[in-house]
């Protein structure tokens, strides 16, 4: 089930968004997780400021339909890519692979990895593009898939 946390203090968001289980190469790929993924994916890759950088090359847009397909990996791989550039001094890890955020912990970087999750740059990117008050109710957003509203779960 995707779920969605209460955050405080944040300039960008109000709510943080994340799998349950983690999308990509060889992981779960919950059909509500892989939605939400490529519906975050398909934001950054259509509206925001320099968004033509998070399309892999030779990709059209991305299809939002619950299936973690080469496709969906190649554009996970694109915003890892594309994140890690933008932000060196927080790199994400390039493996293909959304986890979920730790509930509770406070921490946005990988407990193995110490590099910031690919879930919390999603977030922070869908922030940036349609700012705090959109996030408060993603369904609201016109490119979000109708299909993921029953999977979304708030957690305190």
């Amino acid at each position: 089930m995707a779920r969605v946390y209460l955050i405080e203090n944040n300039e960008r968001s109000a709510l943080f968004y994340s799998v349950d289980a983690a999308v990509g190469s060889g992981r779960a790929n919950h059909y509500d997780d892989v939605l939400l993924v490529q519906f975050l994916l398909k934001v950054s890759a259509e509206c925001g400021p320099r968004h033509e950088e998070y399309v892999p090359p030779g990709e059209g847009p991305i299809q939002v339909d619950g299936i973690c397909g080469s496709q969906t990996i190649k554009y996970i791989r694109r915003f890892q890519e594309i994140g890690t550039q933008r932000n060196p001094d927080s790199p994400l890890v390039q493996d293909g692979v959304v986890s979920p955020a730790a509930a509770g912990s406070g921490s946005l970087s990988g407990s193995r990895t110490n590099r910031f999750l690919t879930i919390a740059a999603l977030n922070s990117i869908y922030g940036k593009i349609r700012g705090k008050a959109a996030s408060l109710d993603i369904t609201r957003d016109a490119l979000f898939p109708r299909e993921l509203t029953p999977y979304l779960k708030v957690f305190v």
